[in-house]
């Protein structure tokens, strides 16, 4: 294994300390694969619409919404967009929850950022309003 070091000096340090982040910097994508095979790593976090909605998606599959995610074998192989479903266990339905990741345009009509992950709680296809999709926080 090969190591390399160098040797820092102020002005370079001046620079880094002086850069600005943006809020443009890389983010995880959402691993469709993944998640279609129970593997929700790349869901957990806070994520927010354009109306202030807020979805938590925590480590366990439980949401902030008293409904949990139920991944879907395949999901991108049976649907134009990869999703999964959050219920509450009960009987009583179940919200679709699709997944946009980065680049990836919604089929029937895209308004939303396609340079990040997305998300969209809707029960049907369609062209959704830009303030629907939720973005990481």
């Amino acid at each position: 294994m090969l190591l390399f070091f160098f040797e820092a000096n102020e002005d370079y340090l001046n620079q880094l300390k002086n850069t600005p982040t943006s809020s443009t910097s890389i983010q995880e994508d959402l691993d469709i694969e993944a998640i279609n095979n129970g593997d929700i790593a790349s869901l957990v976090g806070t994520w927010q619409n354009g109306t202030g909605d807020i979805l938590a998606i925590n480590a366990d599959g439980t949401t902030n919404k008293n409904q949990a995610i139920h991944t879907i074998k395949d999901s991108d192989k049976t649907s134009k967009i990869p999703y999964a479903s959050l219920s509450t266990g009960e009987m009583g339905g179940s919200t679709p929850i699709g997944f946009f990741k980065i680049g990836f345009e919604n089929p029937d009509g895209d308004n939303s950022d396609t340079t990040k992950p997305r998300l969209i709680l809707a029960q049907q296809g369609g062209a959704y309003p830009a303030e629907s999709y939720y973005y990481r926080q």
